[in-house]
């Protein structure tokens, strides 16, 4: 075979394996192959060739015509749905330029790809193709024309960065500075160095170079001063290791390191990895020191340990005079309990004389309860009952209900809760708090029941649920 890049600049010098080269090419459907060897075979005019030759040739000749416009017809109808496709970007106007100018650019490499096309349908397709691009591509072109500019201001900023750099360390006063001032100006202009990134591609290592210059000298002095602090922090841990060694009492060393400790937070800027290992040490020391305190105290604690072992017998003592009162208050109880059943027993229509008899106990109660029930026994003989309303035992039920922590019915739900709100109100708008037992509270509501008088309406069921409750208070006061 004859190479190709010979055969598409001279004659062939063997017409017959030429004309046999490009068959083989427009056999394997090779256009451009067979394109060459017809220009090379045509260099030298066809008169010179033998007849047979040139009819041999000229059957190749249209048979590459033939193919060349298969080939038109189905490029052109690549090139008409490229053409779509570039009009379509010029009529979307949502997609982001450089997106866009992306798009094109595709576009435009699959035109290419598809080779030159001399017909007139490919030259009007070009055409149109061209001119959808042009008009695509001037939104993009406003748009690198703004990001151009947009360059070359955060170049500007960038230069007003690294002035105002140089100006600072040049009239900063660097004996009476503000330290932290310092490093927040730092973090501030390499915050701000970050907005403008976008500069030109031909300027960012020049300006780079120059902030990195401008920074230079201020983060210098930054470094001087924190390493004078972290020696200030260990002068401080030498301290503390020198009260250790010194014969100082517990109190006076942990004042003295208490001192110490605000004196470091007082301390400046630092280095944050030098700093955590200065802190890791200073904690150290200081905890030997709070464990020689604890110590102490751990001793301290043990003698009051003891002292408060004597407390508590003492206190055992008085508890036993205390369990001997409420014995007392229970058989007050058990004796109010016993009269306001033959109180009741009498308002129900019960013989008087018997309940006389039964009257007088070996109990004596309270001035003011036994004129309370003595009262009742009064009315009762002369028949003149005093019924209590019915709310207010409904009431008693619920805070007895409320002190055995049961729950209490549907319809005494509400007084519940108006007892609850009353109580948080009590606790967190007056500052009054019932500070009593459990055993006191029931007490004086057991007295109140007693001393009540019967009930007009539903008595029975309000007696069912307050002895419920007084059950449920009793069995969770028994171990």
């Amino acid at each position: 075979m004859v190479d190709s890049d010979i055969s598409s600049s001279a004659p062939a010098h063997n017409p017959s394996a030429h004309l046999q080269e490009m068959s083989a090419a427009l056999d394997a459907g090779d256009i451009k192959q067979a394109t060459r060897l017809k220009n090379s075979f045509t260099k030298q005019p066809l008169s010179t060739y033998a007849k047979k030759l040139q009819a041999e040739f000229h059957l190749l000749d249209e048979k590459l015509r033939k193919l060349e416009d298969r080939q038109y017809s189905v490029t052109n109808s690549k090139r008409q749905e490229l053409c779509e496709k570039m009009e379509s970007l010029q009529l979307h106007n949502d997609i982001h330029p450089e997106e866009k100018a992306k798009a094109i650019k595709e576009l435009r490499d699959c035109w290419r790809q598809l080779g030159p096309s001399n017909s007139g349908e490919g030259q009007r397709l070009w055409q149109r193709f061209k001119q959808a691009g042009d008009v695509a591509f001037s939104v993009c072109s406003e748009h690198f024309d703004n990001k151009r500019e947009s360059g070359d201001q955060n170049l500007r900023e960038r230069i007003k960065i690294c002035d105002s750099l140089t100006l600072f360390y040049a009239e900063t006063p660097w004996q009476d500075v503000n330290w932290k001032a310092v490093e927040r100006i730092i973090k501030k202009a390499k915050s701000e160095w970050k907005r403008f990134n976008d500069v030109p591609h031909q300027h960012y290592q020049e300006i780079q170079d120059r902030f990195q210059g401008s920074l230079l000298p201020i983060q210098s002095k930054l470094a001087e001063e924190r390493e004078r602090n972290h020696q200030l922090k260990r002068n401080l841990i030498g301290e503390i290791w020198h009260l250790l060694d010194s014969n100082n009492t517990t109190v006076s060393l942990t004042q003295s390191t208490k001192r110490i400790q605000s004196a470091w937070k007082e301390i400046g800027i630092t280095d944050r990895g030098t700093d955590q290992k200065l802190w890791r040490e200073f904690r150290s020391v200081c905890d030997q020191v709070f464990r020689l305190r604890d110590d102490e105290k751990a001793s301290r604690k043990a003698l009051e340990a003891e002292q408060a072992r004597k407390a508590e017998l003492a206190q055992e003592a008085r508890a036993q005079k205390s369990a001997q009162k409420i014995e007392n208050s229970e058989c007050i109880l058990d004796e109010l309990r016993r009269k306001a059943a033959l109180c009741n027993l009498l308002e129900n229509g019960g013989d008087i004389n018997d309940i006389k008899n039964q009257w007088d106990g070996s109990v004596d109660l309270p001035q003011k309860l036994a004129e309370i029930i003595n009262s009742r026994f009064q009315r009762a003989q002369s028949g003149d009952i005093q019924y209590a309303a019915s709310s207010l035992a409904e009431d008693m039920c619920v805070r007895m209900e409320m002190l055995a922590n049961i729950s209490s019915p549907e319809s005494s739900r509400g007084i519940r809760m108006k007892l609850q709100v009353e109580r948080l109100d009590q606790q967190l708008s007056k500052g009054i708090k019932d500070d009593r037992s459990a055993g006191e509270q029931l007490s004086e509501l057991l007295e109140r029941w007693y001393c009540m008088g019967p009930v007009q309406q539903g008595q029975g069921e309000l007696e069912k649920r307050f002895m419920k409750a007084e059950l449920a208070i009793k069995n969770a006061s028994q171990p």
